[in-house]
């Protein structure tokens, strides 16, 4: 699977809308699944908390921005496949912003997947950076 490097993402930040990110979600969330949405959904939370340097929140956006695109290295159309390369890149800067997940980011998180599936999966948690 190929994916983006992250110093290449910036280019995508034009794309991120919290409110497109929520259709998104809402939209995909089944090909995707809680334990994708929630991991996006701490990215989005952890951007919100501000407590990033401009490099990170830079890459928050411009994450959420490829993720939001269509047209990406695999294009999003193509079933399941074609998230496969999102959800690596926002795997990847979650593990690298991993420290800044607070248990109120976690709870935010937790409350909005819930919101979107109708429940929380608590087994998720056990292996939420496992790829």
């Amino acid at each position: 699977m190929k994916v983006p490097p992250l110093n290449s993402i910036g280019k995508y930040t034009s794309y991120f809308s919290p409110l497109e990110l929520d259709k998104k979600l809402r939209a995909i969330r089944r090909i995707i699944g809680q334990k994708a949405v929630y991991s996006i959904l701490l990215l989005l939370y952890i951007l919100k908390d501000g407590n990033l340097s401009k490099e990170d929140k830079l890459l928050i956006i411009g994450t959420l921005g490829y993720f939001i695109f269509p047209i990406d290295l695999i294009p999003d159309l193509i079933p399941i496949l074609g998230y496969s390369d999102d959800i690596a890149a926002i795997t990847m800067l979650l593990k690298r912003l991993y420290d800044n997940v607070t248990p109120e980011i976690e709870a935010k998180a937790q409350k909005r997947t819930e919101e979107i599936f109708g429940f929380f999966d608590k087994t998720i948690l056990k292996n939420l950076l496992k790829v």
